[in-house]
């Protein structure tokens, strides 16, 4: 029987056409019946295969296109899981501007891929899966852009606000800028508040705090611009509405400038003689006005300080220029080219309001000035220039010394006690901040020793002027040629500007030196006299050191000179004063421990020579009590490890107790007790020269050794009294 080839699996492509028709049209008679019959049946089945072919071909194909259209698919979400990555790290303001660039890149990426497929039922398939993926793409992208612009808006808003805060502390006395960038800020958190979706605390609460943050930048750049004070009292009047986190900060600020700046600006105007409210800026102002015109209005300043009336200096109120002068007088401010400002005899006042701020429409207040004006003038003695009816009314704050008045004849001005001058700063510190005594400890502190400093520098100033005057009397400043008039001793531009800084008592005695040292050098010299002397350098350094040796009628020239050169060498050397000291220190063995202890003139020199003078001293009045008989060295060594011994008692300061350590070779009397002491010397030898400091102070630490050992080997109860609580420090300590 004939066979007909048969492959289950189609070897041809499928193709989208009819299928041929097959007929057969032989006669079956002439096969015979059985072959027709045989061929009829064959077709049946070869019309059967080829529907079973067809068929399977049909789903081959459309499994084909199913899995080429996913691999596409899955292709076209791998390649773009890099576009997603990239626009997802994409913040702010770039994420809103790359959105539609992203959509794009999508969807070019999807055609790409789409490209690549090998028939319309494949791309059909792809298109299908594809473009609802990249619609959740692209609405995650959404998502993201419109996170992000939010974010953008909220940060704009954001970063608008620290540019306020700077300009509030470039400009924090301008009130107009303080409200406007409040009012600014409060504007971009409402629009925080409309981007975050804020309920009205959470809006409110966002206000407060920006506002305590604006008012922390102003305050501490107030305080920061010197002028501790207003920034001070601007934060007690507005501690309510400053936070706790942001109140501690500017409080430290505050509290630190007070007690640096604030008392140092008190303590400088009180000691000046100025208003201890006045601002640097504005004393300043009155800088080259003559000195009798300043005092008559401090004297003013503090009769209306009593008032309660604050009064300063107005803008180029001072010493002008002729420049100047011409731009008042263009502008209408002046009338006159010829203006006593010229010359610095003319000043003008202006009041002060409750706020510190300049008041020139104050004209109640005018008057006030105007009388303490006058009353002060009246008072020191220095005229001032009388004023016409308009003249007041134009100008009511300008004051000048009368045209006659030379101010060569001015009264000299006693001048105010310590104590006045704490009592004034003091007191004002108080009304600025009644409770703030820490602040009233620093304005008492700094007075004082301000007070004491420059007492110290007029003496070391009056010290060097009489040295270099005495220079000159003995022809040091000639070339050993000894002057015999006033001219010849202020020849040289630098004794002459010595002499003439000499009050005129102690410019008289310069004469009569000058006259005794020009008779000295016809004189001899007394044997017993130059001996006394030179003995006194060794057994009484303090007394020897007191001596008016250009004044002594009983030497030679050449003896003052050597007596000069030995006293500029015990000041300079204390440990020179004595032999015996300058010995103990090497062989009794206090020099090691004094190395042990640091107390080298290297490295400590005034303790050093501190310790070297009271050492000496106290062998001195030793000596005094045992007919001039020396010590031992294992006395002088016991009196030394008994000046360098620690004592110790209790004292306070500003409220807290402490413990305070000292020696009797480093203590000192406080300078209160100094004027005292001073004061009650004076009224009971009011014939005698007053004693210096250094003097009082020798003295004192030889009666706290006497105190404290009695002579005996160890020290005894310090008498109640006898030793200033607070005083001095340990050994070390310094």
């Amino acid at each position: 029987m004939a066979q007909v080839p048969y492959k289950p699996v189609p070897d041809v492509q499928y193709e989208d056409r009819a299928t041929p028709t097959f007929h057969i049209n032989a006669v079956g008679e002439a096969f015979g019946t059985g072959i027709a019959s045989a061929i009829s049946h064959l077709g049946s089945q070869i019309e059967q295969s080829s529907d079973q072919l067809f068929g399977r071909a049909v789903a081959l194909q459309k499994l084909r296109n199913e899995t080429e259209a996913d691999q596409a698919i899955s292709d076209y979400m791998i390649k773009s899981a890099p576009l997603r990555a990239d626009f997802n790290s994409k913040q702010g303001r770039d994420a809103v501007d790359s959105y539609p660039g992203h959509i794009k890149d999508l969807d070019s990426l999807r055609m790409q891929v789409r490209q690549g497929l090998s028939n319309q039922d494949s791309q059909r398939r792809y298109d299908a899966s594809s473009r609802g993926f990249m619609g959740r793409e692209i609405f995650a992208g959404a998502g993201h852009a419109a996170t992000q612009n939010k974010k953008w808006a909220n940060d704009e808003a954001k970063a608008g606000v620290d540019p306020l805060f700077q300009q509030i502390s470039q400009n924090p006395t301008d009130q107009n800028v303080f409200d406007s960038n409040v009012k600014e800020i409060d504007s971009r958190i409402d629009k925080q508040a409309a981007i975050g979706g804020w309920g009205p605390d959470q809006t409110n609460r966002e206000k407060a705090l920006h506002y305590s943050l604006a008012l922390t930048h102003r305050i501490e750049a107030i305080s920061q611009r010197g002028d501790p004070v207003t920034a001070r009292k601007m934060l007690e009047d507005n501690r309510d509405k400053i936070f706790a986190q942001h109140r501690n900060h500017v409080e430290n600020v505050t509290q630190s400038q007070l007690d640096n700046t604030g008392a140092r600006v008190i303590s400088d105007n009180v000691r000046a003689g100025w208003a201890p409210y006045m601002q640097p800026s504005h004393v300043d102002r009155a800088a080259n006005v003559d000195k009798t015109l300043v005092s008559v209005v401090q004297a003013a300043q503090k009769d209306l300080e009593a008032q309660g009336i604050k009064v300063t200096i107005g803008g180029q109120g001072g010493k002008r220029t002729p420049e100047e002068q011409a731009k008042l007088v263009a502008a209408g401010r002046s009338k006159t080219y010829n203006s006593n400002h010229l010359s610095g005899r003319a000043i003008d006042l202006v009041p002060l309001d409750d706020k510190g701020r300049e008041n020139y429409e104050d004209k109640a207040t005018y008057d006030k000035i105007a009388k303490a004006m006058a009353t002060a003038s009246e008072r020191l003695g220095i005229p001032l220039a009388a004023k016409s009816e308009d003249f007041k009314n134009w100008d009511p704050g300008h004051y000048s010394l009368d045209k006659g008045f030379d101010v060569k004849n001015a009264p000299k001005q006693p001048e105010p006690s310590e104590k006045e001058l704490v009592e004034r700063g003091e007191k004002y510190a108080k009304t600025l901040f009644p409770d703030n005594t820490l602040f009233h400890d620093y304005t008492r502190q700094r007075i004082s020793t301000g007070y004491n400093e420059i007492k110290r520098q007029r003496r070391e100033t009056e010290t060097e002027n009489l040295n270099t005057v005495y220079d000159a009397i003995m022809g040091n400043k000639s070339q050993g040629k000894v002057p015999t008039s006033v001219e010849e001793l202020t020849l040289d531009p630098q004794v002459n500007e010595a002499f003439n800084n000499l009050e005129p008592p102690k410019q008289f005695a310069m004469l009569k030196r000058m006259e005794n040292v020009a008779k000295a050098q016809q004189r001899e010299s007394s044997e017993t006299e130059g001996r006394k002397l030179r003995g006194m350098a060794i057994n009484d350094p303090t007394g020897f050191l007191k001596e008016d040796v250009l004044s002594n009628d009983k030497i030679s020239y050449q003896e003052m000179k050597s007596l000069l050169s030995l006293q500029g060498q015990i000041r300079k050397n204390p440990e020179q004063r004595d032999p015996q000291v300058q010995r103990a220190l090497s062989v009794s063995g206090l020099g090691p421990k004094l190395r042990a202890a640091g107390l080298t003139k290297a490295d400590r020199p005034d303790d050093y020579n501190a310790f070297v003078g009271t050492l000496q001293d106290v062998i001195v009045q030793q000596m005094k009590d045992n007919n001039n008989k020396p010590p031992t060295m294992d006395e002088i060594k016991t009196i030394g490890n008994r000046l360098l011994q620690e004592f110790s008692e209790p004292g306070a300061i500003w409220g807290n107790l402490w413990t305070n350590k000292y020696s009797i070779f480093n203590r000192s009397l406080p300078s209160k007790e100094l004027d005292k002491i001073r004061t009650d010397y004076m009224d009971k030898h009011p014939k005698e020269p007053p004693p210096d400091d250094e003097s009082l102070q020798r003295e004192y630490r030889l009666q706290l050794y006497e105190s404290l050992f009695k002579g005996k080997g160890k020290p005894q109860e310090v008498p109640k009294g006898k030793v200033a609580p607070g005083a001095g420090v340990g050994v070390g300590s310094q």
